[in-house]
């Protein structure tokens, strides 16, 4: 028997041919341009796509040498060398288009390389592919804007920080951001995003202030659709899942619940999750950077925050300097941020100006700083026009604006603080009472696992009640 032949069955044959006919049909259906050769390097198959992409080459020789119709194929490299030729390129085409080429090797059974072929897409698919994906991360906030070279800064420590961010950027150790208010905790943590090697994956940020332990675990784990009556259908993914190979921002990190602290760093350690009313475990691979304007170790001291997620959180960190201890960014920032201002010149009014905000504290740091650039510009423009009235008015401007700020932060005189004082104890004590009404019911429906009945029976109320409070404290599926 010939030991080039095989023998098959009719079964067998009949498989074949269907099969045959299925892949030639798929192919010749796909979007994707397909070249196929044998061990020789002959030409076997081209799908109809491939043909159109190549319109201006003579026609194509089946059962001839590749290079009679691609004199610069690459697929013939793959045949000598399957482990080392080059399986990736980008190519341009005669009519000037882009393709991406992939070839593949293929081998038998028995290792031997019987053939190879290749797939060729155009350039403009994968550019759109990557413009929806990342458009669908910023519809949803998942995308960070800025990058180091968005900083503004003279300062010499300053910029000492921003070189050790960039060397964090590598890692995909936790981050701890510690800065006072509008220093710019967010534009560290979006730069330190995009500069590491998780920049194509999702941003996502959360402020943990004001949030409840059922909120942080609903909005961070996520829960199954069986979590509770009313939950949304399918459930909802959790924001660890959501920063799946990307990061995540936990803003405020300080004002975290004690009591959810644990949980916390229950993921942290194990890099698992299991959303609320589900017993499926979801491994997630996420960098988290956490960020707050409180001094975490004084609040460990305090009893406030848990020391064991102080040290997982602060594995690196980045302790920004407040604008005060900086003031040559004041004139730096200034003169960036004026220059927007392209149909006014404001270059000598600014430099009086700059002379003035050196003596102030600036407790709002950068953000309060280009609160003020904004309010001088609109001044001018507005206000004074074409007379603008010199160094005088720029006086004027700036100790208006200083004075609002400590009227504002100034506390009523005496004779309206009585009445004050019992309007903030009723506004006090409304609140209180709210929200330990709101926590009881969100603490109860989980308890039942969402059975409002129940949870009305215990609260002594109808259910047309309850469902009247949870729209008041809006309390629906995700917060449970």
């Amino acid at each position: 028997m010939d030991k080039n032949k095989i023998e098959i069955s009719t079964e067998e044959y009949k498989t074949l041919c269907i099969l045959s006919e299925a892949f030639k049909k798929l192919l010749k259906e796909s979007d994707v341009g397909v070249t196929v050769i044998d061990k020789d390097g002959k030409l076997i198959y081209l799908n109809e796509l491939t043909i159109k992409k190549y319109p201006n080459l003579p026609n194509f020789l089946i059962g001839k040498g590749i290079t009679e119709s691609f004199p610069k194929s690459k697929l013939l490299n793959l045949l000598k060398n399957p482990k080392n030729a080059e399986k990736y390129s980008i190519e341009s085409l005669k009519n000037n288009n882009k393709v991406v080429i992939n070839r593949f090797p293929i081998i038998d059974e028995l290792n031997n390389t019987i053939g190879a072929f290749s797939t060729t897409k155009d350039v403009k698919h994968y550019q759109e592919l990557e413009l929806n994906i990342r458009k669908n991360l910023q519809e949803k906030g998942h995308l960070a804007k800025y990058s180091f070279d968005d900083f503004i800064t003279a300062n010499e420590q300053m910029k000492h920080l921003i070189n050790i961010a960039k060397t964090y950027s590598s890692s995909s150790f936790p981050i701890l951001i510690q800065g006072e208010s509008g220093t710019g905790k967010e534009l560290f943590a979006q730069s330190i995003h995009n500069a590491s090697a998780r920049k194509n994956g999702p941003f996502v940020a959360l402020n943990c202030s004001t949030l409840t332990e059922s909120i942080l675990e609903t909005e961070l784990f996520g829960y199954s659709d069986s979590s509770f009556t009313g939950a949304r259908k399918g459930g909802k993914i959790g924001l660890f899942q959501e920063a799946h190979q990307g990061t995540l921002f936990l803003d405020e990190i300080g004002e975290m619940p004690l009591s959810f602290q644990s949980k916390l760093l229950r993921v942290l350690q194990e890099k698992e999750v299991r959303p609320v009313g589900s017993s499926k475990i979801i491994p997630i691979d996420v960098r988290v950077v956490a960020a707050t304007n409180k001094n975490l170790r004084e609040e460990v001291e305090n009893g406030n925050f848990r020391l064991d997620l102080w040290y997982r959180l602060n594995v690196l960190s980045v302790n920004i300097i407040p604008l005060r201890e900086r003031p040559e960014d004041i004139a730096a920032f200034s003169k960036y941020y004026i220059k927007k201002f392209k149909n006014i010149d404001l270059s000598s009014e600014l430099d009086i100006l700059i002379d003035l905000m050196k003596n102030y504290n600036f407790p709002g740091n950068i953000r309060e700083l280009e609160n003020i650039l904004e309010r001088f510009v609109l001044t001018i423009q507005s206000v004074y026009g074409e007379n603008f009235g010199g160094p005088e008015s720029i006086k004027n401007f700036f100790e208006n604006y200083t004075s609002e700020f400590t009227r504002l932060n100034k506390p009523l005189p005496e004779k309206n603080n009585t009445h004050k004082q019992e309007t903030d104890k009723k506004s006090s004590a409304r609140e209180l009472f709210e929200e330990h009404e709101k926590m009881e019911i969100q603490n109860l429906l989980i308890k039942y696992n969402g059975s409002r009945s129940l949870v009305a029976k215990e609260l002594n109320i109808s259910v047309s009640t309850l469902r009247r409070r949870m729209i008041k404290y809006n309390i629906h599926s995700t917060y449970i």
